[in-house]
Order: C-alpha cells, then sequence, then structure tokens
C-alpha cells in the first residue's frame, strides 16, 4: 500500500513539473492564419454592378446553392449547398462585391469566401464550421470559382 502511494507521489510530480501544456493553455487553441484583408477573387471591369450582382445571383443558384440572404444594397450575396441525406452538413459561400476606390464607375472588386459545416459526434452545437485543407475547397467549389471569374471576363453582366 505504502509503495503504491510512493509511485503516485512520484508520477504526480513528475505530471506536474513536466513540460507539457496545462489544462488552461489547451482550452485555447492557436490561430495560424493571420489576421488580414480578404483578397478579391477578381477584379471585374464593368460599368453595372447591379446587373453583375444578378448574374451572380443566377450563378449561385445554378451552382445548386440555396441562397439564404441577398443584399442589392450591400452587394453581399450568402447561400448554402446542403448534403444528401442523412448527412446535416453544408456547404456554405458569401459572395459581395466592392466599388474601386479610385475608379468607383469602372471597376467592382468581387470578393468570396467558403465555409464547410459539418455535425460533430457528442458537441454542444449541432452543426459547427470545421476547418478544411485548400484541395477540398477546391473540390467542392473550384469549378464555380472559376465560373464566378468568367463571368468577369466577359465583362459582368456590362450593358
Amino acid at each position: 500500500m505504502a509503495m503504491g502511494r510512493y509511485l503516485y507521489v512520484i508520477w504526480l510530480f513528475a505530471f506536474l513539473i513536466s513540460p507539457a501544456k496545462s489544462l488552461a493553455q489547451q482550452i485555447v487553441s492557436v490561430d495560424p492564419n493571420p489576421l488580414k484583408r480578404p483578397t478579391p477573387l477578381v477584379v471585374v471591369k464593368t460599368d453595372d454592378a447591379e446587373a453583375l450582382l444578378k448574374s451572380i445571383v443566377d450563378a449561385v443558384k445554378n451552382a445548386g446553392f440555396d441562397i439564404t440572404t441577398a443584399d442589392f444594397r450591400e452587394a453581399m450575396i450568402e447561400a448554402q449547398k446542403q448534403d444528401n441525406q442523412p448527412s446535416k452538413g453544408y456547404d456554405r459561400v458569401i459572395i459581395w462585391l466592392e466599388r474601386d476606390f479610385l475608379d468607383p464607375s469602372k471597376f467592382v472588386k468581387l470578393y468570396f469566401l467558403y465555409g464547410r459545416y459539418e455535425s460533430l459526434l457528442g458537441a454542444e452545437k449541432k452543426i459547427y464550421r470545421i476547418k478544411v485543407a485548400e484541395s477540398y475547397e477546391e473540390e467542392k467549389v473550384g469549378k464555380f470559382k472559376q465560373f464566378l471569374i468568367s463571368i468577369a471576363n466577359a465583362g459582368g453582366g456590362q450593358k
């Protein structure tokens, strides 16, 4: 009995002085991504941003996404594509336009963000945004992003 207690004390001492992370450190994870402004997917030469946004809305729908928010005043679209049942996961995209600061009547910047959401076993919330590799994102929305670039290169719905 004394030997067991002695081994426990040695194990506890070794655990406490080990260089491993403390419990408080383990709760917080480090984000390896730098905080920076997103870069545009493409800069579009167009004098009709509204027509460009309408073309993008059509492209989003044709790619199988359901539009959850379309704000023409803010030139922003949010959409998601649900996985096949029984999965509760989905892909989400946010697309927005910004006028060029130096020449707002001729150029529009098109921005694109992608997120993957899935349910996790034993998790409190039902759906979480998960981190995915660039190759996964390319597989899921790469062709769609290329199509958006082709719309831009074609004049983006310019009159």
